[in-house]
């Protein structure tokens, strides 16, 4: 058999090109609609990775507060062991602002 553009009759030849062309359309077709599955894939694996960067990142943050939040609770807790050792961090209860160093009998 012969190439089918070469075929006698112009009428056979033309339809079959236009089979030739309308599966060269289909494949270009879906090409790009692989070519837009991909891309959406890899826009939604960007949007998990941003969220899970937030999500890392909020963590981190949270745990550096509760760090500072234990050692300035570690400080005070030793600032009141060293005052109860100089004296009742306390004022008088007249509003003089000076601190007992006696003890308290109530």
């Amino acid at each position: 058999m012969t190439r089918s553009s070469r075929l006698r009759y112009p009428a056979v030849a033309e339809v079959v090109n236009i089979n030739r062309d309308a599966f060269a359309e289909e494949e270009k077709a879906k090409e790009a609609q692989k070519a837009a599955e991909a891309k959406a894939a890899e826009e939604l694996k960007a949007a998990e990775a941003r969220e899970n960067a937030k999500k890392l990142a909020r963590t981190k943050l949270l745990r550096e507060r509760k760090q500072a939040l234990l050692a300035r609770l570690q400080q005070q807790r030793e600032q009141g062991g060293n005052s109860l050792a100089f004296g009742y961090a306390e004022p008088f209860s007249d509003g003089a602002g000076l601190y007992s160093f006696a003890p308290r009998y109530r």
